[in-house]
């Protein structure tokens, strides 16, 4: 048995305050929160900003537009004794405000107490499903009370299957283009992410050789390969995406407090529990990238609808 988890186990079935409520240790919050890592996709790829109130401002270079030159600088070439003109960059505030995320449940204390290493399953519970929470918002919140996603960005940009390409496929071309339009300075950090229902079809391209395209484990275009449950169904908008999670913000005001009461079920024996995270997270950029040459590009790219 984990020691740490004796003085949850203790302080759950002893009770402080009138109440007989109590709030796990920090110390112990932050076993659920690191632990949690390992389950998910985003954060730990992400930039993740500590908040000390409820909103935070980031500043930032201007990059959304280089088609004239990066963060507002133009560069100029100067004859001898020439004057250079001043520049101004171009800076903008990424504000990122915290949303709450909870969970609830209730147990009678007989199940506390006699349950096979209760403490231990309880840990796993609330680790996974704050994994899991966690990463639905990062990649499909729609920004209303919740992290705006990967899926909804403002800065996406989807890529239109081929002509006449059947419902439910992926084809070679469809990679291919999404790849050419991941912002450059993306590749060395960007992943695809593929809902499970689209492994069929992945695994079924075939190179110009007849052999696999793709096998899993191995890299896809030279990126990995990240598979998930939580994006899009096969044939769906977002059903595969090419993202550079370093391109995501994540601000923490608190990270998860578990508290425990057994005042709303005190005529039952029943002991309540509850878990609370205020976070939130968006993409860095807000819309996609203008070059040099008119083309746009951006970290997150998704292939678009394949139904009729």
């Amino acid at each position: 048995h984990d020691e740490r988890l004796k003085g949850i186990q203790n302080a759950a079935s002893s009770g402080v305050g009138s109440q007989g409520g109590f709030t796990v240790p920090t110390e112990f919050s932050k076993i659920y929160w690191d632990r949690s890592l390992d389950s998910e996709i985003v954060r730990p790829r992400a930039q993740v900003w500590k908040m000390t109130s409820e909103e935070r401002m980031v500043p930032m270079f201007n990059s959304e537009d280089t088609s004239t030159g990066i963060y507002g600088f133009v560069s100029q070439w100067l004859a001898e004794y020439g004057t250079a003109t001043v520049q101004t960059p171009e800076l903008r505030g990424l504000k990122l405000k915290a949303n709450k995320l909870g969970l609830y449940t209730a147990m009678s204390r007989e199940i506390a107490q006699d349950g096979l290493d209760f403490p231990r399953q309880c840990e796993n519970a609330l680790t996974k499903a704050l994994g899991w929470s966690l990463d639905d918002a990062f990649l499909n919140g729609d920004g209303v009370g919740k992290p705006v996603g990967v899926l909804n960005a403002s800065c996406k940009i989807v890529v239109d299957p081929e002509s006449n390409q059947a419902d439910n496929t992926i084809i070679r071309e469809n990679l291919v283009k999404m790849f050419a339009r991941l912002l450059p300075g993306s590749f060395k950090n960007a992943v695809w992410v593929v809902n499970q229902t689209a492994l069929v079809p992945l695994l079924m391209l075939k190179d110009d050789a007849g052999n696999p395209l793709w096998s899993y484990g191995k890299p896809l275009l030279g990126i990995p390969v990240i598979i998930t449950e939580k994006l899009p169904a096969l044939g769906t908008q977002g059903d595969i995406a090419l993202c550079d999670f370093s391109c995501y913000a994540i601000g923490m005001r608190q990270e998860i407090a578990v508290d425990t009461s057994n005042a709303p079920g005190w005529t039952k024996d029943q002991i309540d529990l509850r878990g609370i995270i205020r976070v939130t997270g968006q993409p860095i950029f807000s819309k996609p990238i203008k070059q040099k040459n008119g083309n746009t590009v951006s970290p997150f790219v998704l292939l678009g609808n394949r139904k009729s």
